[in-house]
């Protein structure tokens, strides 16, 4: 199936289109200028900088959901 087998990607951690708006929402504002927060998930987040894409992973991945804007924002913080 890719780089994900099927059963792995059965079992991902996942939570709705909402929970990542709400997420997006919290974590917008420290988002650097000319940087594009493109998508949030339990295992990392997507960025747009100067017209490239890029993922960043979070080591302990999944993040559970309470902890997740949290863990972004710290990482946006440190740019």
């Amino acid at each position: 199936m890719g780089w994900v087998e099927e059963a792995d990607w059965q079992n991902a951690a996942t939570f709705s289109l909402s929970d990542e708006e709400n997420i997006y929402q919290e974590v917008i504002s420290l988002v650097p200028t000319g940087m594009r927060l493109l998508g949030i998930d339990c295992y990392g987040f997507d960025v747009e900088h100067s017209g490239k894409r890029a993922r960043h992973q979070f080591a302990d991945a999944p993040i559970h959901l309470a902890k997740l804007a949290d863990v972004i924002k710290r990482f946006l913080i440190s740019l």
